[in-house]
């Protein structure tokens, strides 16, 4: 057996590829000595799934499903893993009883779905993780005079690579990203070079909680976002935007003819009026709106809480402009 094990030995330098994603698999390696990393390239920048240490296995699915590889395997260092070809996999396989051979199948399928939902995960959280580091970077620095928070932009895009394992120049992307969605601004400093700052820092925090929640809600953690950055619909927040347009157009009269309001949202939306007649309900139960009917005129309902409709239309516009950042980041 030691002879065999020896014949299969295979060394690797630091830095060469062992096996490539998308590349047909022949063959699986059990980790001696060294370091592995696994990555995938998701969009334009290579993200890191995971790195094998000695004792570990890997390349295992391609010689399973007989499908092509899921990721790259490099050699952060200089190791030695035996090979196992697909072959001699197989013909162990054969040894064992036939429900085993079809557990093995099953299980490479459901960790092929994994790596893809990780991938997935990671692709579109990327934005929103470095905005999470991005807020703990600023709160352990000082404001400057004008309630400012300033980060070099080297720091700030090295940190968060080294704590996410992203490249630095995905992390750019991100921060440029931040900038020219105006959430963030950029300058040069003396000294510093370029800068990274926070002109209204408790804005950038809340969009930092924000992203927090959303990331957790799309990866199975939570079951909803809390309050502050919930809606009851998608149907509410469309009514708002159609009322807050005509409040523009109409000036200081807050009466809104029902039929003048439906034909803007189906303009709008595409949607019949009775789609939004609960969300109108539930405002006029709730003293935000009043309906009437005017003699001689059309059904019409008004503003009554005048307070209370720009709470929520300021909550509307507040989380409009982060979907729009949110966006912005993760393309």
């Amino acid at each position: 057996m030691s002879f065999i094990k020896e014949q299969l030995k295979r060394q690797f330098h630091a830095g060469e590829v062992i096996f490539k994603d998308g590349a047909t698999g022949q063959s699986m390696y059990i980790l001696l000595e060294g370091q592995v990393e696994i990555s995938k390239i998701l969009g334009a920048h290579k993200t890191v799934l995971a790195n094998i240490t000695p004792g570990s296995i890997f390349g295992e699915m391609a010689i399973i499903d007989r499908q092509n590889r899921s990721a790259t395997a490099k050699a952060l260092t200089d190791s030695v893993a035996l090979e196992i070809s697909r072959d001699l996999f197989h013909r162990r396989l054969e040894e064992v009883p036939k429900w085993m051979q079809s557990f093995f199948t099953i299980m490479s399928g459901r960790l092929r779905e994994a790596t893809r939902n990780q991938s997935i995960l990671l692709s579109q959280g990327a934005g929103r993780q470095v905005v999470n580091l991005l807020a703990l970077l600023g709160k352990q620095e000082e404001p400057d005079t004008i309630d400012q928070i300033i980060i070099p932009w080297n720091k700030a895009e090295a940190t968060i690579a080294f704590l996410l394992a992203f490249n630095q120049e995905r992390v750019n992307d991100i921060l440029n990203a931040l900038v020219s969605s105006k959430i963030a601004k950029s300058d040069r400093r003396e000294n510093i070079g370029r800068v990274f700052i926070l002109e209204f820092p408790d804005k950038f925090y809340q969009f930092a909680d924000y992203c927090r929640e959303r990331y957790l809600l799309d990866g199975g953690h939570s079951k909803e976002m809390s309050e502050q950055f919930r809606f009851s619909s998608q149907q509410e927040m469309e009514l708002l935007q159609v009322i807050e347009d005509m409040k523009k157009e109409q000036g200081a009269m807050d009466d809104y003819s029902v039929a003048a309001v439906a034909k803007r949202l189906k303009q709008k939306f595409g949607h019949p009026f009775k789609t939004y007649q609960p969300i109108i309900d539930d405002y006029v139960q709730a003293g935000v709106l009043e309906t009437f009917h005017p003699e001689g005129s059309e059904p019409a309902f008004r503003i009554n809480d005048k307070e209370l409709f720009d709470k929520k239309l300021d909550k509307w516009q507040r989380l409009e402009e982060m979907m729009r950042i949110e966006k912005k980041i993760m393309a």
